[in-house]
């Protein structure tokens, strides 16, 4: 398996939850079957900081609740160590996907039969 890293972790600059606890999710790769989820809770549970760590397969996403607001690199570097890929996922805003849509409805619009 390939242990590739999220280019240039960021600090985790969550909300604080309950009693001032913060919350990541990141995206996990890689993962086949229940015992990787097991793996992979396991590592994320056993970084410093780290309170929780839920893995969904299908999803293929990790809720990991912390401590208090950390860098991502240990984790992600945490899931590397046990076999999978880890990552911050990207943050998506809808004028992003709306511009994208246009210019892709004026492209198509452009490529009319010639």
């Amino acid at each position: 398996m390939s242990t590739s890293i999220a280019p240039a972790p960021r600090s985790i600059a969550t909300g604080p939850g309950a009693g001032g606890e913060a919350h990541l999710t990141l995206e996990i790769t890689g993962m086949t079957c229940a015992s990787c989820v097991r793996r992979v809770e396991r590592a994320l549970a056993d970084v410093p900081g780290v309170t929780a760590a839920a893995v969904n397969l299908a999803a293929e996403s990790a809720d990991v609740t912390l401590s208090r607001p950390a860098d991502a690199g240990p984790l992600i570097a945490a899931v590397a160590d046990a076999g999978y890929q880890a990552a911050v996922p990207a943050v998506v805003r809808a004028d992003d996907v709306a511009r994208r849509r246009a210019a892709q409805a004026a492209s198509y619009a452009g490529a009319g039969p010639s």
